[in-house]
């Protein structure tokens, strides 16, 4: 399947900042990854596509889409990651094309970390970022926080990096407590937007809530757009979501994301990073 015009994927994206921004003036909508949200056949230059818009109907059955939310993470998608745990963890090195991007993306993650600033490894499976992140200068494991949300992959982590500290959780209801009670100077979002529920307000209580003022905030996939499109030609309901393009961004900044400041866009066939960071 080839990669969307990026029309369509700035459609999707921009839904998904409306249907944030219109949650946080609304008490009934929470603006977390659980926000009321309704699937949508919409057509765009694109063609169509699935896309997520709010609806009244949804304004009226929140505890429906409530249960729908946990459904989709109890179901399809918590039984393939606690399932395929073991096949992760059990995989050879990356091919070198792919471990080149995973290392350029913790050189952007680390380089301005010191001994005592803490990196969040968000969706961080088996760990199969740390080996990259420990290339930085002085950095070591014991400044790596990763979350996930299945049990499975924890496990596998924490076996394999024991210095690390490694947390089985949903981000989108944890607590900054859970992750040691301090703000991050990194938070690295790697391989997984695509599979959360609303990534436009995850992304934007991490922001908020995570990141310590002028640290930078990491969206990146190793293997880039065109992966995740064709990926989501094959199974829509567990990639849920492209990559945001640069207008996307620039959308997002004025709004949800206003909290953070875009460093660094890079959007190659085989690769994808933007780098932000919190403002003052």
């Amino acid at each position: 399947a080839r990669g969307r015009p990026a029309a369509g994927r700035t459609g999707l994206w921009l839904l998904l900042a409306l249907s944030t921004a219109f949650g946080a003036h609304n008490p009934a909508m929470r603006c977390i990854s659980r926000s009321p949200l309704a699937f949508s056949k919409r057509k765009s230059m694109g063609g169509g596509r699935i896309g997520l818009s709010r609806t009244s109907k949804d304004k009226e059955a929140g505890k429906d889409d409530e249960k729908r939310f946990s459904e989709y993470v109890e179901g399809k998608y918590q039984t393939f990651i606690t399932s395929t745990a073991g096949y992760f963890a059990s995989l050879k090195p990356p091919e070198p094309q792919e471990a080149h991007g995973m290392l350029r993306i913790a050189q952007l993650a680390t380089v301005h970390l010191g001994p005592n600033n803490r990196l969040l490894d968000v969706g961080t499976g088996t760990g199969d970022m740390v080996p990259f992140y420990l290339q930085g200068d002085g950095f070591n494991a014991s400044q790596v926080v990763g979350i996930d949300i299945s049990p499975g992959m924890i496990e596998r982590a924490r076996e394999k990096f024991p210095s690390a500290v490694f947390v089985c959780g949903d981000v989108d209801t944890m607590l900054l407590e859970g992750l040691g009670g301090k703000r991050f100077e990194s938070i690295v979002i790697n391989a997984c937007i695509s599979h959360f529920w609303d990534p436009v307000a995850t992304i934007a209580r991490l922001a908020d809530q995570f990141l310590q003022t002028e640290g930078k905030l990491i969206i990146s996939h190793p293997r880039g757009r065109e992966f995740i499109d064709r990926m989501r030609g094959k199974d829509n309901s567990l990639f849920r979501h492209g990559l945001p393009n640069r207008e996307d961004i620039q959308l997002l900044v004025q709004g949800p994301w206003s909290k953070l400041k875009p460093i660094s866009f890079n959007d190659e066939a085989d690769y994808f990073c933007a780098v932000f960071q919190k403002a003052e």
